[in-house]
């Protein structure tokens, strides 16, 4: 395994601290490219499960897994969130903090760009490590604005 991007895993980890903040990202993964807009793993934990429950049909306790294993994703990623931002006040916002770089970076709206056709449409939401990505822009390929 690839070590991850730093500027890459700075950009994850801007968004992850401002989960009102997003951007669109075109990437090569395992030879795949892939586009879509990067967004806070908040964002994706809180929104991934629904789109499950919308469009499989689950028994009562399968979707009760999904519920909790999605739902404390989201959950870790708020505490860490609030834990950098009261140690940042704490030692008086100068910066100087020790963050946990990302593993992963979440995409809305994502995208296998094949042939030469770009996507439209509502994509999917992706879970990407970041170490298995190789090349980035910060550019989606048509992609619709929200």
């Amino acid at each position: 395994m690839n070590d991850p991007d730093r500027a890459l895993q700075a950009l994850v980890t801007i968004i992850d601290r401002d989960p009102s903040r997003s951007i669109g990202l075109t990437l090569t993964v395992n030879g795949a490219v892939l586009t879509g807009v990067l967004v806070s793993v908040e964002e994706y934990a809180n929104n991934v499960v629904q789109d499950i429950r919308h469009t499989y049909k689950f028994l009562d306790y399968d979707q009760e897994d999904y519920n909790t294993l999605f739902a404390q994703l989201g959950a870790n990623a708020q505490k860490q969130r609030e834990q950098r931002e009261a140690a940042n006040w704490v030692a008086g916002g100068n910066g100087n903090l020790k963050l946990d770089l990302p593993e992963f970076l979440h995409l809305r709206d994502g995208f296998t760009l094949t042939g030469d056709r770009l996507p439209t449409g509502e994509g999917a939401w992706w879970r990407i490590r970041l170490a298995d990505v190789t090349a980035w822009t910060p550019v989606s390929m048509g992609m619709r604005k929200r």
